[in-house]
């Protein structure tokens, strides 16, 4: 790969795995939730299995369960708090007065009729197509680019406006096929909109232009500006769509929350009140049915900070290959 050739996907710039840039990234949250509760689960059956001390008799003469239950309850009340209204401090931002909300309708007016000049027609309204337009057109001026170099005499000029412009197609088209049918709320617009690595097209841009300024004509120069343009155009609007998605995560996140903390107080509460050594006999599968009880109970009291964790894999991981908009390349 030459210094102008990127990592066409986020994946391959942040050197995971698939299966580790599913967990990160593109797996389903609950999905990701349940399978941290599901080894949790299996690791306290097995520990609870081969303890030398059995559960049954040691719940008899101590009341280690109901004290761990019943610090989970207030546990699970503090952090579902804590976390519900550090989101909702960061969704208040919505909430502003009228000249703020103006303003705000004012720069997106102003930024949609440059848009408009920009892919010569209405912008559109779906965030995906929005994007996919955006990318076209730098697409277009790309071509046109190479079009306008084609006849340059300084060779390495052109060897490296090819190069350029071949690694811009080849990144963009993927792009566009993951774009094509996604809708926004899902990581199905978001992900595929940072595959397209602009940040370091707009640095080789930028660069081409200066070390080869002698060389370049007025013509071909203004083609690299009109592509700067449209890269630049592509991040703003990027960047924007991204900030609405996470506040869109944080959302489902609070939901999330509340869900599983209501089920975990009300399980926590339910066994530090109601569950002794005398609650179910008998053994399932070979194991103490006391065993899978307390198990069980633990993991669904866990369970919202297993969706905490889950949903912060993926805005951590997102926000981190999103912190700049300017061709600044954070690694």
């Amino acid at each position: 790969m030459s210094e102008i050739e990127t990592a066409d996907t986020l994946r391959k710039r942040l050197g995971v795995n698939r299966a580790a840039f599913w967990v990160l990234l593109t797996g389903r949250r609950w999905v990701i939730a349940g399978g941290f509760a599901l080894v949790v689960f299996a690791l306290f059956v097995a520990g609870g299995t081969v303890k030398q001390a059995p559960l049954r008799p040691l719940m008899q003469s101590s009341s280690m369960v109901t004290i761990t239950f019943s610090g989970l309850v207030g546990a699970t009340i503090t952090s579902a708090t804590l976390v519900v209204s550090i989101n909702q401090l960061v969704l208040s931002q919505e909430i502003g007065s009228l000249g703020t909300i103006r303003n705000r309708m004012d720069v997106g007016t102003d930024f949609r009729q440059n848009t408009d000049e920009l892919l010569g027609e209405t912008t559109p309204t779906d965030p995906a197509t929005y994007l996919d337009e955006l990318i076209e057109t730098s697409e277009q001026r790309a071509r046109a680019l190479r079009e306008a170099v084609a006849g340059s005499n300084d060779p390495e000029l052109r060897e490296k406006i090819d190069t350029y412009v071949d690694d811009l197609l080849g990144n963009a088209t993927k792009t566009r096929d993951k774009l094509a049918d996604s809708e926004f709320g899902s990581l199905d617009v978001v992900a595929p909109a940072v595959d397209y690595d602009y940040n370091r097209k707009i640095h080789d841009g930028r660069r081409i232009k200066h070390e080869h300024g002698n060389s370049l004509t007025v013509e071909q120069t203004e083609q690299i500006d009109a592509l700067l343009t449209a890269l630049a155009m592509y991040g703003t609007a990027r960047a924007y769509l991204n900030g609405l998605y996470i506040q869109w995560s944080l959302i489902k996140l609070s939901r999330a929350i509340i869900y599983t903390a209501v089920a975990a107080l009300l399980v926590s509460a339910a066994v530090a009140l109601f569950v002794d050594a005398n609650t179910l006999t008998g053994s399932l599968f070979g194991i103490d049915t006391m065993i899978w009880l307390v198990s069980g109970a633990f993991t669904v009291a866990v369970l919202p900070f297993f969706v905490f964790a889950a949903y912060i894999l993926r805005l951590g991981t997102l926000t981190k290959q999103t912190l700049t908009v300017e061709p600044l390349l954070l690694h």
